[in-house]
């Protein structure tokens, strides 16, 4: 298994009125989690493109267990838990500051 961390401050034009992160905005979060753990294997997106290579989404599935706010800063730590053969499957946790795990 291999994991990556990730931090990313919530800016404000990510959250809803009550200044809590919206909800459609984790998988943009993922998906910079997913690209830097790409590139921390030294493998880029644009270079999996550049040579016939995609990674679709085949699937989401998020469980909100805290909400994060403005200005929080958050921990994505994104697992691999397989060598990858035709696919690879990612899966996340998001803590906020204080470790609290919320997503």
């Amino acid at each position: 298994m291999y994991e990556h961390q990730t931090t990313v401050r919530v800016r404000y034009a990510e959250t809803d009125p009550m200044n809590v992160v919206y909800y459609g905005n984790y998988a943009r979060l993922y998906e910079i989690a997913r690209v830097e753990t790409l590139r921390s294997l030294a493998v880029s997106y644009k270079s999996l493109e550049d040579n016939g290579v995609a990674l679709p989404v085949a699937e989401n599935y998020t469980k909100f267990l805290a909400p994060g706010f403005y200005d929080d800063e958050l921990t994505i730590i994104c697992h691999v838990d397989s060598l990858p053969t035709r696919k690879i499957v990612f899966t996340y946790q998001i803590k906020n500051e204080a470790g609290l795990l919320i997503n």
